[in-house]
């Protein structure tokens, strides 16, 4: 079992980004992505869970396509971490996608933060 995390605490153009996200994968005969109970039902909202659930998607697809892998995996959200005034869907996506690269050790420029305005790029 493979455990990863990832925080996002930056300011950018007078905009804040936050997010936090702690998580274990593991092989499994399906993908799928499970969210442990101990979230604090207010950062388990739906538009979160989709956010976060975007973000890890990504990263799977991006390690399937660039490690020529066809595993499947088990992810657990162990636990979320947001702000109200600087924590957004897209954030959450950003930062799950970033834990679990984190897990595989993976390096990948993208999803990113831009640097100039604060945008957040996903990539094919």
């Amino acid at each position: 079992m493979k455990q990863g995390k990832h925080m996002l605490k930056k300011q950018k153009g007078g905009y804040g980004f936050f997010g936090e996200i702690e998580l274990e994968v593991e092989i499994s005969i399906e993908t799928s992505i499970e969210f442990r109970t101990n979230i604090d039902h207010l950062k388990h909202s739906k538009q979160y869970d989709n956010s976060v659930e975007y973000g890890l998607n990504y990263a799977i697809n991006r390690i399937k396509k660039h490690e020529n892998n066809s595993q499947n995996y088990l992810v657990r959200v162990l636990s979320v971490f947001t702000f109200p005034v600087d924590s957004s869907p897209t954030v959450l996506s950003f930062v799950a996608a970033k834990a679990l690269f984190n897990a595989f050790n993976f390096d990948s420029e993208y999803p990113k933060l831009g640097e100039e305005n604060g945008e957040i790029l996903f990539t094919k």
